[in-house]
C-alpha cells in the first residue's frame, strides 16, 4: 500500500476554464488506487462532507517520476480559486492513509484550525503538505517544463512552504527524495 510521500502534487488549476491537478509518482504504485478530494479535514478527524472525491488507478509498470494530470473536473469535486484543498489518500474515507495535500487561496499562509467551510482544511497529523501563499495561485493549467536539478523536499516535520509559487508539469527520470 502507498505511504506518506509516495506522490507529490505538482500543479493545479482552479479556474472556470478548466479545473485540473497534476501529481508525480515518487514510488512504484502500479495497481494502487489513489483518492483525491477537495473535502477539508476536520480537526476532530474525518472529512468535511458535501464536496467531491475522484480516484485514479495507477496502470501497471508506470515508471517512478511519471507526472499524471487529472483534468475536466466537474460536479462536486470543484476546486475553487476562493480557497480549497486537494488531499490525496489511499484506503477508505473512514480510515485514510494520507499521501500528500495542497491547500490554496484562502487568504492566509497556514492551514485552518478546522474545515469550517468548503474553503478550509485542518492538517491531518503527520501529513506532508505544501501551502502556497495568498493571493490566489495562477489559475492556468500546468504546462510541460523541464524538472529542476533539485526539487524542494518536504517531510512531515519540515513542510515546504514556498514564498512564490510556480507549479509545472514535468517528467523526471530521477527525483531527489529525502527519507
Amino acid at each position: 500500500m502507498a505511504v506518506l510521500g509516495d506522490i507529490a502534487l505538482v500543479g493545479f488549476a482552479a479556474d472556470a476554464a478548466g479545473k485540473s491537478f497534476s501529481f508525480v509518482l515518487l514510488a512504484d504504485l502500479s495497481g494502487e488506487t489513489i483518492n483525491f478530494t477537495d473535502n477539508g479535514w476536520l480537526a476532530a478527524g474525518g472529512f468535511r462532507a458535501n464536496e467531491g472525491t475522484t480516484s485514479y488507478v495507477v496502470p501497471a509498470d508506470t515508471p517512478v517520476g511519471t507526472v499524471i494530470t487529472i483534468s475536466g473536473l466537474t460536479g462536486s469535486f470543484n476546486p475553487s480559486t476562493g480557497g480549497d484543498q486537494i488531499l490525496a489518500y489511499v484506503g477508505s474515507v473512514t480510515a485514510p492513509t494520507f499521501l500528500f495535500a495542497l491547500d490554496f487561496a484562502d487568504n492566509n499562509s497556514t492551514y485552518a484550525g478546522d474545515a469550517s467551510n468548503s474553503n478550509t482544511s485542518a492538517v491531518p497529523t503527520g501529513l506532508t503538505l505544501v501551502k502556497p501563499p495568498s493571493p490566489s495561485p495562477s489559475t492556468t493549467a500546468p504546462t510541460p517544463a523541464p524538472c529542476p536539478a533539485a526539487a524542494p523536499k518536504s517531510s512531515p516535520t519540515s513542510p515546504v512552504r514556498p514564498t512564490g509559487l510556480s507549479m509545472t508539469r514535468c517528467r523526471c527520470p530521477t527525483l531527489p527524495v529525502s527519507p
